[in-house]
């Protein structure tokens, strides 16, 4: 319970700033200083300087932070991010990805969107982001079902009125949660936490095989 109250007074502290001052928040939270510098030293994405938090990475601090338990909505609301499709970007940005966010298309006299697209070389991930607090099994099939089935009309949409002529080959499907979803993979379609999505990337090419490319 201290350390979730003291990182919620370090984003509250830190805010747009970018630094804050360690004596302001061991007066809040009245906790020995020393103690402080140890637990703020674990966290990645920050520089402790003499008496002050320097906030140097804005990206890797919110996955430490979530990795850490911190809820999105905290991170949200403290950190300037717009949504979670912002954190999601920049992850897949560093990465080399280009990316599109919330492209909308119609099919079948249907409207859909995407929160995003990312593509690099031969690959676009068609990607789904999800910020409930709680997901069932039963939820998890059904947001993959419809995830895929959306993915599918794209594909068919890009390849009808408007031709796609960028070389994708593989076209995958992905949930990205704000939590860790009951399941890790539901009918080839990957269903993957947020503070785990960078490692995702780092490894999903090794097993091909077991994903839905469509």
């Amino acid at each position: 319970m201290l350390k979730q109250f003291l990182y919620k007074v370090l984003l509250e502290k830190i805010g747009d700033k970018k630094e804050c001052s360690i004596d302001n928040i061991v007066e809040e939270i009245d906790i020995d200083k020393r103690r402080l510098v140890d637990e703020l030293k674990k966290l990645n994405g920050i520089l402790v300087d003499k008496n002050k938090v320097i906030l140097k990475d804005k990206l890797t601090f919110t996955i430490s932070l979530m990795k850490n338990g911190v809820s999105l909505e905290t991170i949200l609301l403290n950190l300037g991010w717009r949504d979670m499709e912002d954190i999601v970007g920049e992850i897949l940005k560093k990465h080399g990805y280009n990316i599109v966010k919330n492209f909308r298309f119609k099919y079948d006299d249907k409207r859909f969107e995407i929160d995003l697209l990312a593509e690099k070389l031969d690959e676009r991930l068609i990607i789904e982001c999800k910020k409930w607090r709680h997901l069932t099994p039963s939820m998890a099939v059904k947001i993959v079902e419809k995830h895929l089935l959306k993915a599918k009309y794209y594909i068919k949409y890009i390849g009808g009125p408007r031709l796609d002529n960028r070389n994708i080959k593989y076209n995958i499907p992905i949930i990205v949660t704000s939590f860790e979803a009951p399941m890790k993979i539901y009918n080839g379609v990957p269903i993957i936490s947020l503070h785990r999505f960078n490692n995702f990337l780092l490894e999903y090419k090794l097993y091909m095989n077991l994903l839905n490319i469509i």
